[in-house]
């Protein structure tokens, strides 16, 4: 599960894979050295949008408030919006049907939201005083 750290200036939530999309799929191998094709049979759109609430004195520290890649195989886009109280993440991601070279594995793992930027991500908050 998710775990918070309690620092003296600074709260840290793990959110352990939680702002992922695919948490169950993961994969071990070679991502560079992959020698087969990959084959996407069917076309696959999926939204999510995950509310996280913490105390208003809390202020996220946060470097990126939206992110978006597109890729021959596929697509991911998400942003975060913020008041105080409420983190909103909204994430779209899109996988396209079709055979694509070994190298877009790497591609893929990333728009699965298994190895890409939101996989490991962890949120710092400031304590503002009142």
């Amino acid at each position: 599960g998710n775990s918070v750290v309690f620092l003296p200036d600074e709260i840290v939530l793990q959110t352990n894979g939680i702002l992922g999309l695919d948490r169950n799929y993961m994969t071990i191998g070679d991502t560079v050295k992959r020698e087969n094709n990959v084959v996407i049979y069917e076309s696959e759109e999926m939204i999510r949008k995950i509310n996280i609430h913490f105390p208003k004195t809390w202020k996220p520290l946060m470097k990126d408030s939206s992110y978006k890649v597109i890729y021959k195989i596929g697509s991911i886009d998400w942003k975060i919006d913020y008041t105080p109280g409420l983190l909103t993440y909204q994430i779209k991601r899109s996988i396209n049907e079709g055979l694509f070279e070994p190298l877009s594995f790497s591609e893929l793992l990333e728009i699965q939201g298994t190895h890409g930027k939101l996989f490991d991500e962890s949120i710092v908050f400031s304590k503002q005083d009142n």
